[in-house]
């Protein structure tokens, strides 16, 4: 299991990548696509939700480009915690097979 992983042959990546590539002039990085990643998940939970988009946070689910994001709040008095993670296996034929634990 990984935290984070991108898959190449994925439409979405390949359209980050070449979008980043025309912005930037460059290469887009992990920083990028967790930025990336970040940044349209609670975008899109503040549109969604407005400014106490928090109250929903642990109902919203996100498979991104890097990482899949699924919220939970332990205790009422702590933070909360993504308890998401990506299942990578590695194939004898050199092949990568994605998946998810949920």
């Amino acid at each position: 299991s990984l935290p984070y992983h991108i898959d190449y042959s994925s439409t979405n990546v390949k359209n980050f990548v070449s979008e980043y590539r025309a912005l930037f002039k460059s290469e887009p990085n992990a920083y990028s696509f967790q930025g990336y990643d970040l940044g349209a998940f609670f975008l899109k939970a503040l549109n969604d939700y407005g400014k106490n988009f928090e109250d929903y946070l642990e109902e919203i689910e996100g498979s991104m480009l890097q990482s899949d994001l699924k919220f939970k709040k332990p205790t009422p008095e702590s933070g909360f915690i993504n308890q998401s993670t990506r299942k990578i296996t590695y194939r004898p034929d050199y092949s990568i097979e994605t998946g998810s634990f949920r």
